[in-house]
């Protein structure tokens, strides 16, 4: 079991967590191929296959848990090590950092790290929500093969203390998810995933 270290120990973690990423890629491209293949004969343009009606297959989930539980980790480390790196400038806890950073408070840092995360805003945010969402509630993801990708939906709920910060994201109709205090999701699997890991890569680069 890894446990989350002191910011210290960020060089250590890090490449271990970011190592279980690429592991949930391989995963999942194997995995997606191998269904996409026992599903050729049922899928064309026009068609679209739920793999399980009620939202989760064990494979799929797996992988998508793995890549987004250490894309978490990872997050909190990050923001331990931005703190340190600031001179406790900055918050560790991640709505906290999160509206400081929008309302550009952290400007004044001209941080290569902090401008990226500024950049790459709705990329942090989702990876804190997806992961909620499938601790909380994976039935809620529905996994979809439609002709040569793989799709997860689920519904995003948003808390009272988040709505500041859905105004920052890169979604369709911010206020009616205020207003209904949820949005759907529509992630294309087959790039989410490398782009996570690619995410992660940028950001240590950075970090160098």
């Amino acid at each position: 079991m890894v446990q989350f270290g002191a910011p210290e120990d960020f060089s250590k973690d890090h490449k271990l967590r970011y190592d279980q990423l690429v592991y949930a890629n391989d995963r999942f491209k194997q995995i997606s191929l191998k269904k996409a293949s026992e599903l050729k004969d049922k899928i064309d343009d026009k068609t679209k296959l739920f793999i399980k009606g009620y939202g989760t297959d064990k494979e799929l989930i797996s992988c998508f848990r793995e890549l987004l539980f250490n894309s978490r980790e990872l997050l909190d480390s990050l923001l331990f090590f931005i703190n340190k790196n600031t001179g406790n400038g900055t918050n560790k806890n991640f709505l906290s950092f999160a509206k400081s950073l929008m309302r550009n408070e952290y400007d004044k840092y001209d941080s290569k790290i902090i401008n990226f995360l500024k950049l790459n805003f709705t990329y942090i945010f989702h990876i804190r929500k997806f992961r909620n969402e499938i601790k909380n509630k994976p039935s809620n993801i529905e996994f979809i093969f439609v002709t040569n990708h793989c799709e997860a939906r689920f519904k995003v709920p948003i808390k009272p203390e988040e709505q500041e910060l859905v105004h920052y994201l890169e979604i369709n109709n911010k206020d009616e998810a205020i207003k209904n205090n949820f949005y759907y999701c529509r992630l294309m699997l087959d790039k989410y995933f490398p782009e996570i890991v690619e995410f992660w890569n940028t950001v240590f680069k950075i970090m160098k």
